[in-house]
């Protein structure tokens, strides 16, 4: 099954600009939402901080992977 995950950037700092070589380093926030119908949660606290996952619960849910192949660092 796929899922149609929505992708949000957002430009914090322009750190260093280099046209010469073509080089842009940058600051940003990124986040990543989606939604899974697989999953249903039960018993939920009206204080969201009170509503937690086990460690294995945590481990059964999919979450994307994200990679940034032109980097410096490749991550």
């Amino acid at each position: 099954t796929l899922t149609d995950v929505f992708v949000d950037a957002e430009v914090e700092s322009i750190l260093e600009i280099n046209d010469v070589d073509s080089f842009l380093r940058i600051q940003f926030s990124l986040r990543l939402t989606w939604y899974d119908p697989r999953i249903t949660f039960l018993n939920l606290k009206n204080n969201s901080v009170l509503n937690t996952l086990k460690a294995a619960e945590k481990n059964r849910i999919w979450i994307p992977t994200v990679v940034f192949h032109n980097t410096a660092d490749k991550m």
